[in-house]
């Protein structure tokens, strides 16, 4: 038996991946769903991923940290970053869902502080003045900044596009950044009202339509507590408070449909 419901929508078949029913006017979420067949309950619906690991895959072009990642439909993409002591990366690898392995360089060499986001079938990956765009067709456009963000500027998804904030204008210089900018589907830039503090090594993630900016260094050995949060008009909410300061080598971030998790 198929452990599936399928909806015709505009004569295509669709996958129904999220089910609710009403408990006492609440909707509660369905994890599993169960027909009687001959005497059996026989499983027809589950909102439950299972996770199966299915081997390792080809190494990375070349050995290299601090580099980012980032995906479009059929690819996950991992760029820059930096091999050996003092040598930036221009490298990038691409694996489809067959785990097939293909490399390439970058237009421009993208090293440490490379950060990556997705966004509208899109791959950006930015570092100083210069975000990198890679599509489905692994074609790659290149948008020259009129000045640089600086290194670590943290990169979200947000509508079409992306917004990138903050930054450290040089290696360790502490000279940190507080701007906020969008780059939007058709490459173009606007800058967005700034962050409450300079800061560099924030964590971001795309929740409820806004972008949030979290935590991060913002200055020599000091860490911060403050969520910047970006709606898609490029308003600027109230900040949040983290529990405790977050900063050094970025704090994760990432968020459900109901939760925001730094």
């Amino acid at each position: 038996m198929a452990k599936g419901i399928y909806l015709g929508i505009e004569s295509i078949s669709r996958k129904v991946k999220k089910m609710f029913v009403g408990v006492e006017g609440v909707a509660r979420k369905v994890k599993k769903g169960y027909v009687g067949v001959n005497g059996i309950a026989r499983l027809f619906f589950s909102g439950q991923y299972k996770v199966v690991r299915y081997g390792y895959i080809d190494n990375l072009s070349e050995s290299r940290h601090g580099s980012a990642g980032a995906s479009v439909k059929d690819w996950a993409i991992f760029a820059g970053g930096r091999h050996g002591a003092n040598n930036q990366s221009d490298g990038i690898d691409y694996y489809d869902e067959n785990y097939t392995h293909s490399s390439g360089n970058l237009m421009r060499s993208l090293g440490d502080g490379i950060r990556g986001a997705s966004s509208n079938g899109k791959a950006y990956f930015h570092r100083g003045r210069y975000t990198q765009v890679v599509d489905n067709a692994l074609t790659e456009e290149q948008i020259n900044w009129s000045s640089s963000t600086g290194m670590w500027s943290e990169v979200c998804s947000l509508s079409d596009g992306v917004a990138v904030a903050g930054g450290d204008t040089a290696v360790n210089s502490g000279e940190y950044q507080k701007w906020c900018y969008y780059v939007d589907s058709d490459n173009s830039i606007s800058q967005y009202p700034d962050l409450t503090y300079k800061a560099s090594h924030m964590g971001a993630a795309r929740a409820w339509e806004k972008a949030f900016f979290a935590g991060g260094t913002r200055g020599v050995n000091t860490a911060d507590r403050v969520v910047n949060q970006y709606s898609t008009d490029g308003t600027k909410g109230p900040d949040l408070e983290l529990t405790n300061d977050v900063g050094g080598n970025t704090p994760a971030a990432a968020a459900t449909e109901d939760y925001l998790f730094i």
